[in-house]
């Protein structure tokens, strides 16, 4: 069973500058506008066919901003 992560993004622009370095690494993932604007502004998502950790991991060791992960499989 793959997991899958929600992970709400600061912009469309971090948005698909995380998608596209995900894919490029082989994990499918997909942008969604959020149902709501988050307190921290975030207008989008990216689900992540992934582990949370992991993928939160590798956004934040090449520099890609995100948002808060809001949902996770594991948990």
């Amino acid at each position: 069973m793959t997991d899958k992560t929600v992970i709400t993004m600061p912009s469309i622009t971090a948005a698909i500058k995380a998608q596209r370095f995900l894919r490029a690494r082989g994990t499918a993932c997909e942008i969604q506008r959020a149902a709501k604007v988050s307190k921290a502004g975030c207008t989008h998502v990216i689900i992540v066919n992934g582990d949370a950790k992991s993928t939160v991991r590798m956004l934040r060791e090449n520099g890609l901003k995100y948002g808060i992960v809001i949902q996770d499989a594991n948990e």
